[in-house]
């Protein structure tokens, strides 16, 4: 064997072996209790597994190909919250895999391990709700799958490649909206860089067409899913009208408030990564050792710095959509750093030495957040990270639907829940999962609202789950309040209370049933109600 092929040969061990560390911290997690977000995706998965498309029996404004991608985890490993982390754990993977051949392609094999490393414990992270499974996860596997199979087209000149990227970008726009942007960035890539002197314009139209090509394919058997299925209406409402409303919601100063308000929680996790990548923007500017690829990196954080603010709106796992970015600057800055203080050292050797300072690095990040990583159990951090939500508590209120109700009866929940829906395995008595919806500030609210009402009183269901705290409501100043007053009356009239979920701390929930709830003493302060029909 020669040396070249030794050096492969510990390049690739050194990256199973990263992957490996990534894989094994997140096992710890594939339990972890479904937040709303997630138990909405697997409770539209679920439904897709029974023939049903999304925006039928269950509203959301996310496009279809997340749905489908949780119902391929159900389908794959089970109905259950592991199966969905374990699809997670997956991606997570193959995307560290990906962000090594792209950063190896764009600046070399070094950087490209540590990128891979950096980009899996960033997505980890509590600071960006890493353990759950949300659409940014997706969207960089796909995007950065589009991303290598374009390079990989400059180095074969075969214009299938292409294709197969145009369908890698597609479904990341599939996964959530902000893919779009990705797909733009797959555009620039496709004609840079070249060794051309002058345009070649047929062949540049062709590059064009078989791109183009692979991105319809995905969208037309959307499309012509929902065409079978006589619901493109709902598709488009959803995934467009809605969707620019929502958009239109964050005004400029309360985006802002959003931004200080989550940054500092991602950043802080892995602080000194976030400060070495930093320092990378400035270094790689004035690189012209690097002027093949600086354009492109530089052009790369752009992108996703617009896309994790798309909407204005600064969700903690939103950022996930700028970690591949920030690996690959932290790959370039360590790199550099070991070239000049190891530079009469063998290329091995300063991978090796790269990689110990990534480890430590690392090494930070897992201390300050030890209760996360090491010691807590998992229902104890959903309560410290998402207190006062419900979502430690969800699978016990499932199971107390699931002993009073047969499969075929349908439940209401008038809150963000769906999760309860998914762990008791019961249908929705109204498609609107997600009460915030509805409580948004819109010209359809009113009319959601009304519908709703009119879902639950149509379909009589034996068991009522009303959330009893604004964080699962999203109640705007302005908001109308039609839903509240409808509840108050046809609960009283129809209902009597069968059980509690009181969240008192993030430690500690009291859960009462029976004459225990109706005895309770702090009723109205409690978080869940459940009420059955009398």
């Amino acid at each position: 064997m020669n040396s070249k092929e030794e050096n492969n040969k510990l390049t690739y061990t050194l990256l199973l072996l990263v992957i490996l560390i990534v894989t094994i911290l997140r096992l710890r997690f594939i339990g972890f209790p479904l937040e709303r977000d997630e138990g909405g995706f697997a409770y539209m998965g679920k439904l897709i597994l029974q023939g049903i498309p999304p925006y039928i029996s269950g509203y959301d404004f996310k496009p279809p190909g997340l749905y489908l991608t949780y119902a391929l985890f159900l389908k794959l490993f089970g109905q259950t919250a592991d199966a969905i982390h374990m699809g997670l754990l997956l991606f997570n993977a193959g995307s560290m895999a990906l962000i090594f051949e792209f950063t190896k392609r764009l600046l070399g094999r070094n950087e490209g391990i540590i990128a891979s490393f950096i980009y899996g414990m960033l997505a980890l992270a509590p600071g960006v709700l890493g353990f759950a499974a949300h659409a940014t996860h997706f969207v960089v596997f796909w995007m950065l799958l589009g991303l290598v199979l374009i390079m990989q087209f400059h180095k074969t000149r075969n214009k299938y490649l292409l294709i197969a990227s145009g369908i890698a970008f597609s479904l990341s726009v599939l996964m959530k909206q902000p893919g779009l942007l990705f797909l733009v960035f797959g555009v620039v890539l496709l004609f840079y860089p070249t060794n051309d002197n002058k345009i070649d314009l047929p062949n540049s139209i062709k590059k064009i067409i078989y791109f183009v090509v692979g991105t319809i394919l995905p969208f037309a058997f959307i499309l012509l899913w929902y065409w079978n299925a006589n619901t493109v209406d709902k598709f488009i409402f959803w995934n467009f009208e809605y969707g620019i409303k929502f958009s239109n919601l964050i005004k400029g100063g309360d985006s802002i408030t959003q931004f200080f308000m989550s940054f500092p929680r991602v950043a802080n996790d892995f602080l000194p990564v976030w400060i070495i990548a930093a320092i990378g923007i400035p270094m790689i500017l004035f690189d012209r050792k690097r002027e093949s690829s600086r354009v492109l990196i530089i052009f790369f954080f752009i992108t996703s710095a617009v896309a994790v603010s798309l909407g204005f709106h600064f969700r903690n796992h939103y950022f996930v959509m700028i970690l591949p970015i920030i690996g690959i600057l932290t790959g370039y800055v360590i790199n550099k750093f070991t070239i000049a203080l190891a530079s009469n050292k063998t290329e091995m050797f300063r991978l090796i030495l790269s990689l110990s300072l990534s480890l430590l690095i690392v090494g930070y990040g897992i201390i300050i957040n030890q209760s996360y990583f090491i010691n807590d159990n998992l229902n104890t951090l959903s309560r410290r990270l998402y207190n006062p939500n419900p979502f430690a508590d969800s699978e016990t209120i499932a199971k107390y639907i699931q002993s009073k109700t047969g499969k075929d009866d349908k439940i209401a929940i008038l809150g963000s829940e769906p999760q309860i829906l998914f762990y008791a395995d019961r249908i929705s008595a109204t498609p609107y999962l997600f009460t915030y919806f509805i409580m948004e500030p819109h010209p359809y609210s009113l009319t959601m609202q009304k519908e709703m009402a009119g879902n639950i009183e149509m379909e009589k269901p034996k068991l009522l789950i009303y959330i009893n705290h604004p964080i699962s409501w999203m109640v705007w100043q302005n908001s109308q309040m039609y839903i509240f007053t409808w509840a108050d009356r046809f609960i009283k009239e129809y209902y009597s209370l069968a059980g509690l979920v009181d969240v008192v701390s993030a430690e500690k929930s009291i859960i009462k049933w029976g004459e225990e709830a109706t005895s309770y003493s702090n009723i109205d302060r409690a978080t869940v109600l459940i009420f059955e029909r009398k």
